[in-house]
């Protein structure tokens, strides 16, 4: 029996999902971080959100690093993982204005 096909992507696998899950519990960290320095004024889950984007970026870079047939494509995936990153401020700017608009709405 050929396991090639398994264990080509098992390095890439486990440092994907290993180093995101440690992403997203540094967000969590970071969301209280996050909340205290803007005086509470960010929506909850902004830090899980850049926590889980940067690290689904260093997973991503991480596996790459770790299976030869990824690692020539490892400064396309990484510029693809910061693209969606410049949209968070945005996204934060309209969904944060929505729900004032809903607030002041109910008051």
């Amino acid at each position: 029996m050929d396991f090639a096909p398994i264990t080509d992507g098992l390095a890439y696998g486990i440092l994907d999902n290993g180093v995101l899950i440690a992403g997203a519990y540094t967000g969590l960290e970071l969301d209280a971080w996050i909340a205290k320095v803007c005086n509470g004024r960010t929506r909850p889950g902004l830090g899980a959100i850049i926590g889980a984007a940067i690290g689904n970026l260093v997973s991503d870079a991480a596996g790459c690093m770790a299976d030869p047939a990824l690692f020539p494509m490892i400064g396309g995936i990484a510029l693809g993982c910061c693209i969606p990153m410049a949209a968070i401020p945005v996204l934060e700017w309209i969904f944060g204005r929505r729900q004032r608009s809903a607030l002041s709405l109910q008051q």
